[in-house]
């Protein structure tokens, strides 16, 4: 995963990327938009993707600990990956690409701050520090086309933060 975040005083922006594997968890059958049947067998993978965009709100923001609901919005798609062969990618069946929404929990715990060193001497050293952010939240599929696989994401998040300003 990857995210890109903005606070502005108690505001929350933010930009995120997660892909992960998934694996069938049974075998089961699926049309493609071009009318052609796709059997799928238990732990074949698939390619889940979604790009987002969040804002919130800092209910709690201290020296060293922010935590903030927000609400997501953006592109959930999920894609076969059962071909080995690169030529054959185009065989892969694209299960989904839908909008997607719903609320989530940011939250953050600064570790230490540090300010760079400017060896060019242009006066541009801005403070920076690392944290550990927990984020947690609940995608709401809007538009799947297989029943077997309609439901929604949950998902949650550990990551290490590299930040650059002040907390």
């Amino acid at each position: 995963s990857m995210d890109m975040t903005f606070d502005r005083e108690k505001w929350y922006f933010g930009l995120s990327v997660y892909s992960s594997y998934m694996k069938s968890q049974s075998d089961f059958s699926a049309t493609s938009d071009k009318n052609e049947l796709y059997e799928f067998h238990q732990g074949d993978k698939f390619d889940f993707t979604q790009v987002g965009f969040r804002g919130g709100y800092y209910l709690l923001k201290t020296k060293h600990f922010g935590l903030a609901p927000y609400l997501e919005l953006g592109n959930a798609s999920l894609r076969s990956d059962i071909y080995t062969d690169a030529q054959d990618n185009n065989k892969e069946m694209n299960m989904f690409s839908s909008f997607f929404l719903g609320p989530g929990l940011h939250s953050e715990l600064k570790l230490f701050s540090f300010k760079g060193s400017n060896p060019n001497n242009w006066n541009a050293n801005p403070p920076s520090y690392l944290s550990l952010r927990l984020d947690a939240g609940y995608s709401i599929i809007t538009n799947q086309k297989h029943d077997i696989l309609k439901g929604n994401v949950f998902y949650t998040t550990l990551k290490l933060a590299w930040a650059i300003g002040d907390f």
